[in-house]
């Protein structure tokens, strides 16, 4: 799910046994969840010295008409849920926290962590509409039965033979799956840390290669075919089919005086 990132996973110990009914909404008790979960890993890790970039938790909850469900007791209690959600529309919500150290240079969060406050705390939630289809007792047991059930907010995985009791979502499936990958990527991930670090480095490629690059056989290159080729077919070609564009059009722009600075210098330069 988090492809292309290095993480450890760490479990938390925090008891999750907030009292429910001292939270205005489903909401606040799983940000509150996520919240406790992450700042006790995260202060073990900086107990320890040990170097932190960014400590990730999340939490999930399901909840129908308006009661708060959570990982199942044991496969009775699990049979109970399901039983509840048949033929309805429930919802699960996802708690993430992201912590990080405030002496960061990567990563600022949204503010000072009043709990711990060697640390900067991001906090955002996602919520998903789920409708399970009509089940009967005996598809209940032989679902809670497979043992998928116990570790999961709900008493069932989407993603494995749970799946097949979906008839539809109306939101984010990864939420589901426990983590909001879409609003973490996009949001939070990309914004506030690919972003800076897409500036800040790309920026300094750009600025002492390309311009090397670029100097002299730019100049001999785009005087003339450019304007050439973008003046009327450009904006047919781009908006109908980018990639007839790109297979011909621009292959023939680039095949002879474009030809050896890209194949030789830019293959070059971005491997």
């Amino acid at each position: 799910m988090l492809q292309g990132l290095k993480f450890e996973i760490l479990k938390s110990n925090f008891e999750e046994n907030l009292d429910k009914s001292s939270f205005k909404s489903p909401v606040d008790y799983v940000k509150e969840t996520a919240k406790q979960k992450t700042i006790e890993v995260a202060s073990i890790l900086a107990d320890k010295q040990a170097p932190i970039d960014l400590v990730i938790g999340a939490d999930t909850v399901v909840t129908h008409n308006n009661v708060i469900f959570e990982k199942p007791r044991d496969k009775t209690h699990a049979c109970e849920m399901l039983k509840q959600f048949s033929g309805s529309i429930h919802t699960v919500w996802t708690a993430v926290v992201l912590i990080t150290p405030i002496n960061s240079t990567v990563f600022k969060g949204d503010r000072l962590c009043a709990e711990d406050e060697r640390f900067y705390i991001t906090e955002f939630q996602e919520s998903t509409d789920v409708m399970m289809t009509k089940l009967t007792p005996e598809i209940i047991k032989s679902y809670v039965d497979t043992g998928e059930t116990l570790d999961k907010a709900g008493g069932y995985g989407i993603q494995a033979i749970g799946g097949s009791l979906i008839e539809g979502i109306k939101g984010d499936y990864f939420n589901v799956m426990g983590f909001p990958l879409h609003k973490f990527c996009l949001d939070n991930l990309y914004t506030k840390l690919v972003n800076k670090l897409f500036i800040e480095s790309v920026d300094k490629l750009f600025i002492k290669s390309v311009d090397k690059l670029f100097t002299k056989p730019v100049d001999k290159l785009f005087t003339k075919p450019v304007d050439k080729l973008f003046t009327k077919p450009f904006d047919r070609l781009y908006i109908k089919s980018a990639g007839k564009l790109y297979i011909k059009a621009v292959d023939k722009l680039f095949i002879k005086p474009a030809g050896k600075l890209y194949i030789k210098s830019v293959d070059k330069l971005y491997i």
